[in-house]
């Protein structure tokens, strides 16, 4: 074949390799009682977002992840829509047998109860993502370190995710910069802004990778082919 062909396919590699990166926001908060972050990437017209809970909730459930809103820093995108909500794991320490247990009626299925957008409860600013449609009484986040004999029993207040969780929206529009955030832990709504890491720098996925991968590829059978004189 002749080195126009192989050029020809290079040039559609490079072509599909461009568009195929992510913009990667991570904050985080973290003090004596509560933690955690909130890492956003960003990827045509798709935000994914990761929630964890850094500290280990073994006091009472005032330590569970409950929420984030965030800022933009220019044009907001439109259409925010939460897709699907995926955890490590449920933990779900209802008592079905006694009578008037609140969590009767609970629906273990994506989205968990979490709403994007919120307007119940202290969840009265957007974009958010809230638990309980901003009431924080169901599926809150905690980590894999949870200690089930210190007050996480509270029949109102779980079923619980544990973390890390991901969030998978959609939007349309321009893709946003995510310049703050704030953090909300237990049912009271405590909330806390998180800081914003320093080198938040686009990031390439697995697919550019693979793409990069057969780009060498081809340039190296154009040399190769061109030093054996069959080209």
């Amino acid at each position: 074949m002749s080195p126009r062909y192989y050029l020809l396919r290079l040039a559609v590699l490079v072509s599909l390799s461009l568009p195929a990166f992510a913009d990667v926001y991570t904050l985080t908060y973290s003090d004596a009682n509560v933690g955690g972050s909130a890492v956003f990437t960003i990827s045509g017209n798709t935000m994914q977002v990761k929630l964890t809970n850094t500290k280990d909730p073994t006091v009472d459930i005032g330590e569970s992840l409950v929420g984030v809103q965030w800022g933009y820093g220019g044009t907001a995108p439109s259409d925010l829509t939460l897709v699907s909500v995926v955890p490590m794991g449920i933990m779900d320490l209802c008592d079905y047998t006694k009578p008037n247990n609140h969590c009767d009626g609970i629906t273990e299925a994506s989205p968990y109860l979490w709403e994007v957008n919120s307007t119940s409860g202290w969840a009265n600013s957007t974009p958010n993502l809230f638990a309980g449609g901003g009431s924080g009484k169901a599926y809150g986040i905690l980590n894999l370190n949870y200690d089930v004999t210190h007050g996480l029993k509270n029949a109102e207040h779980n079923p619980w995710l544990v973390g890390p969780v991901t969030f998978n929206l959609t939007f349309q529009g321009d893709a946003p910069v995510i310049d703050e955030a704030t953090l909300f832990f237990g049912t009271a709504g405590d909330n806390h802004p998180a800081v914003l890491c320093t080198d938040c720098v686009q990031t390439p996925e697995p697919s550019s990778i693979l793409l990069l991968i057969g780009m060498l590829g081809g340039v190296t059978m154009i040399c190769r082919k061109r030093l054996q004189g069959n080209c």
